[in-house]
């Protein structure tokens, strides 16, 4: 018998009641579902059962009892106990058993669940979620048999498709619940992405990390294009390459493009889902954030970098200054012996002294290498115009293609601070004031540099361009990290982000003055150092000399040229006794320590002068004091940290002739 066509509206309307639904959990939807179901159908227990992973059970997740309007759960039917049921639902077929009682499929529950529950008929449709059986939906007529019709059966159907999609969505909003608590966890943003429809979904994070909104980043092209340009190409081949073999995972490391248009380093690994053909149906994986890591690898790097340069500095440094004392004091030497003979050629003189200067050059550039490499934290007190002096030094030669370079040195008073680290903080404004000068602007810009001290005592050093200047966005930056406007390989962005860490750490600060166009100054305010007290009675240094008797000197250093040189500069007031290393220097004192004052080079092969000097204070303490040292540099942890303590005078190579005398005369 047909069904009246007032119930085909009522399976309609039902339909139609149940398209909008929207539900947060599985319980309420089902819920929604059944009690719309079990009235339609005016069936008196309608309930969905879920199958468990292995096939082997069923259980009640919810059933609507239409005479109660009630909603109960729990119930469990295992295979074993129900083989045939199991049987035909695994057919994917329908179950419509006008008579449940006598029906092959259903029998098997009549004593224990159909005579308890005063069922004579059902209507069960399997449930499919991703090409599995996930449960079935339920429909049990309270009373005799009832025949189930055409349209009874595909109202079933619909509902049962339905139950599959509310299912489907409820677990989806569940997953992107757990995406977004790990993102925020984590600081990752998740992301699966749907290779057939080409849509991405993406957890909320996407804006708070990368600044897009979700909204207009729901395709796999969007990602491709906020890729960086010049990675671009490469991860797009190597996801496409991974996409069409049969991995089932993928990583890489790329730049992404920010909505504040910035650029973010990013590390991103996928699991790839697939059919069971092999197609690739899907990527779940999470983006992270790793620009702060790379940047700290940077800056490690750099770091590592420099300390190399400041060894090898170091070392040239001392290379050099061994035979620079000797070629210089030789110098000073024949100059000093000319210049009291008369009849002597005026040109010779003129000439010496020319080499004389040469070798203070060399002098100088030595100097300011070895302040480039002292990479220790140790504060000292700091000439500021000497420390200005040195960075125009080096820094001249990439000034004067630019710009005249002007000097206001105003002798402020010291500073202190690291010498090394101030001078780089010097040298990186000076450069930066050069290049920020076009390269054909030499006869009318300048690069202007000035010391003084401000009215509330601190000690200022500004260095003025007259370059292109700032604009206030790249002025808001320029002291942050790796920020710069500079090409790509032309510089790193830290510079003016060193300096800034530097002057603060000295409890000072710099003030920027800048618009486009009309240059840029740089003011360093430093705190002065505190007052030294006065050094009283100190005797002019020649007539010290001639007044010390003459004394014994031992002179240990490994280089012969130097050795020659101090015998050559003390053998007029004092007897001198040379050695050519440690090792000699120590055998000597065993058996002779008449010494009034020992010269002794820090830095020697086998046994250092600081291996001497530590014999000296257990077996020879009346000389511990009158131990003078000599450095060309100090390039290794334990002559920094030894030099860096001792009160001991130590005189930097290559050294005048007259400090060494008034050293002598010191301490004997």
């Amino acid at each position: 018998m047909p069904v009246p066509v007032e119930l085909k509206l009522r399976y309609q309307s039902a339909l139609l009641e149940l398209a909008p639904l929207r539900a947060s959990s599985v319980e309420t939807a089902l819920q929604a579902i059944l009690r719309v179901t079990g009235r339609t159908l005016n069936v008196g227990r309608t309930s969905y059962w879920s199958l468990d992973e292995d096939g082997t059970s069923l259980t009640c997740e919810q059933l609507y009892a239409l005479s109660s309007d009630t909603f109960a759960s729990g119930g469990k039917l295992t295979a074993a106990e129900y083989p045939a049921y199991f049987a035909a639902l695994r057919c994917r077929r329908m179950i419509a058993a006008d008579d449940a009682l006598v029906d092959p499929r259903t029998t098997e529950f009549a004593v224990g669940y159909f005579d308890v529950n005063g069922i004579g008929a059902m209507l069960d449709v399997p449930v499919w979620r991703e090409g599995r059986l996930a449960g079935v939906l339920c429909h049990e007529h309270v009373g005799g048999p009832r025949p189930w019709a055409v349209d009874d059966q595909a109202f079933a159907i619909a509902i049962a498709n339905m139950v599959a999609l509310t299912l489907e969505a409820v677990a989806r909003l569940r997953a992107e619940e757990r995406y977004r608590l790990a993102s925020r966890a984590t600081g990752d943003v998740i992301y699966e992405w749907d290779l057939a429809s080409d849509v991405i979904s993406w957890a909320e994070p996407l804006y708070d990390v990368f600044g897009h909104l979700a909204s207009t980043s729901g395709s796999g092209s969007w990602w491709k294009e906020h890729v960086h340009p010049s990675d671009r190409d490469r991860i797009v081949t190597n996801v496409q390459s991974v996409l069409a073999s049969d991995a089932t995972s993928w990583a890489g490391e790329y730049r992404f493009l920010r909505g504040d248009g910035g650029v973010a380093d990013v590390f991103d690994r996928a699991f790839i889902t697939r059919d069971a053909a092999g197609r690739a149906l899907r990527m779940t994986g999470s983006m992270t954030n790793v620009t702060q890591r790379k940047t700290l690898e940077a800056r490690l790097l750099l770091a590592d970098r420099m300390a190399s340069l400041g060894t090898l500095a170091a070392g040239v440094a001392h290379e050099i200054n061994n035979p620079l004392s000797y070629v210089k004091g030789n110098i000073e030497h024949v100059l000093d012996s000319l210049r009291k003979m008369s009849g002597v050629d005026p040109d010779l003189v003129v000439a010496l002294e020319d080499a004389c200067h040469g070798a203070q050059r060399v002098a100088d550039i030595v100097r300011d290498l070895r302040v480039l490499s002292r990479v220790d934290d140790g504060k000292t007190l700091v000439d500021v115009d000497a420390a200005v002096e040195s960075a125009i030094a080096m820094a001249s030669n990439e000034i004067r293609h630019r710009a005249r370079l002007v000097r206001s040195l105003g002798s402020p008073p010291r500073v202190l601070a690291n010498e090394g680290r101030l001078g780089q903080v010097l040298l990186n404004l000076l450069v930066n004031a050069a290049q920020a000068i076009p390269d054909d602007g030499a006869e009318t810009n300048e690069v202007a540099v000035t010391t003084g001290t401000t009215a509330d005592g601190r000690i200022r050093i500004e260095v003025r361009d007259t370059g292109r200047g700032m604009t206030p966005e790249v002025a808001a930056r320029m002291f942050d990290p790796f920020f710069t406007t500079k090409a790509i390989g032309e510089g790193t962005g830290l510079g003016l982000s060193i300096c800034h860490t530097i002057v603060t750490s000295l409890g000072g600060e710099i003030v920027v003055e800048t618009a486009a166009g009309a240059g840029t100054t740089f003011r360093v305010l430093l705190p002065a150092a505190p007052a030294e007290p006065a050094v009283l009675g100190a005797a002019p240094v020649e007539v010290a000399a001639m007044m010390t008797p003459r004394k014994r000197v031992l002179v240990v250093d490994d280089d012969p040229g130097v050795r020659t040189l101090v015998r050559r500069v003390l053998e007029r007031e004092h007897e001198v006794v040379v050695c050519d290393g440690g090792a000699a220097a120590l055998d000597l004192l065993e058996r002779d320590a008449a010494f009034h004052a020992i010269v002794c080079d820090v830095m020697m092969p086998n046994v250092s002068g600081i291996d001497v000097y530590d014999v000296v204070v257990r077996k020879h303490p009346e000389l511990a004091r009158r131990v003078i040292l000599l450095t060309g540099g100090a390039f290794t942890p334990r002559t920094r940290e030894f030099l860096d303590a001792t009160s001991l005078p130590a005189l930097q190579k290559p050294f005048q002739a007259s400090t060494l005398r008034r050293a002598v005369a010191d301490v004997v």
